[in-house]
């Protein structure tokens, strides 16, 4: 097993399976701010994420200050997992909407 293989197999994956592309991961430092993002919000006003709603571009932080960035396709989703409470983000035509509901 090769060092890329070991990186891979280590990698946390926070997602659901509908995420088309591979994440990226960079630390935060590096992160590049870009001002076509809007925060997306659970109903506990909760920052989930920021995306941007016409290129589905998303910017999100996981476990150990790691920003992460991938892309969602029209009718992509991912999970969001704070607290109490599981948040399903689906990108539409026109946006990111939220769906929320209680963590068993």
């Amino acid at each position: 097993m090769g060092t890329q293989d070991l990186d891979r197999a280590t990698a946390p994956i926070f997602f659901d399976r509908t995420v088309t592309k591979r994440e990226q991961s960079i630390r935060k430092e590096d992160a590049v701010i870009d001002s076509d993002l809007r925060e997306v919000r659970s109903s506990k006003n909760h920052l989930l994420c920021k995306a941007n709603d016409e290129t589905g571009d998303v910017e999100t932080e996981g476990p150990h200050k790691m920003a992460y960035r991938f892309n969602i396709p029209v009718g992509g989703s991912f999970t969001v997992t704070r607290g109490s409470i599981i948040s399903k983000v689906t990108r539409t035509a026109t946006g990111f909407i939220v769906a929320d509901r209680p963590a068993a």
